[in-house]
């Protein structure tokens, strides 16, 4: 088993600024708990599973799951990082390598009702800097569990292949919960701008 040592070595980081981090997130347990069980992704977890882990799991193994080891939002000077605090090893490489592109470590939070939990990877968000990423973390939370898929499709292609895969479902889906057009969705999660948004856009765009 390892020591407080040994991963804050991993890490990169002193021992003592992982015990503050450790003892952060157990006075404030009872509290992110909570949060963590109001969270949309944690829910989704518990309620479906995760298709990367194993098909022997159950519901009520995730819960005791979810209940032993809290997700958390782990609070940096240049980004977020939702995980769990007693899974060092899962966080960003570019922490976990001492790097500095997160910053000060400032604290620790409960999470907030959408912020994007995996039980594989963690997710992040930058607070500052990132305007695209984070406008594509906010179309996946506006989109929800069984639709976010289209964030990355419109990522990863180019226009003309993006627009063939969109049936009339996935465009009653957009502009249901998004307020946009395909084009203008591509737009977005590209991080081009769109002229003259839809009252509705205004939150989606706005820095």
């Amino acid at each position: 088993m390892q020591t407080l040592e040994d991963v804050s070595t991993q890490l990169g980081v002193a021992p003592g600024t992982l015990a503050r981090i450790i003892e952060t997130a157990r006075l404030i347990a009872h509290e992110c708990l909570d949060a963590a069980l109001a969270n949309v992704y944690v829910r989704d977890y518990i309620e479906l599973g995760s298709a990367h882990l194993s098909t022997f799991d159950t519901r009520e193994k995730r819960d005791a799951s979810i209940r032993r080891h809290v997700p958390l939002r782990l609070m940096f000077e240049h980004g977020h990082c939702f995980t769990e605090a007693a899974h060092p090893g899962l966080l960003p490489g570019s922490w976990r390598g001492g790097k500095s592109g997160w910053g000060q470590f400032l604290g620790v939070a409960p999470l907030l009702p959408e912020d994007m939990y995996s039980p594989v990877r963690p997710g992040w968000v930058w607070t500052s800097g990132n305007d695209a990423f984070n406008r594509r973390m906010k179309l996946k939370a506006l989109l929800g569990p069984f639709a976010r898929t289209m964030v990355e499709d419109a990522r990863r292609d180019p226009l003309h292949r993006f627009m063939k895969s969109i049936t009339p479902e996935k465009q009653e889906t957009l502009r249901l919960r998004t307020g946009l057009t395909p084009h203008e969705f591509w737009r977005a999660v590209k991080g081009r701008p769109i002229l003259e948004p839809a009252p509705q856009q205004v939150e989606l765009f706005e820095k």
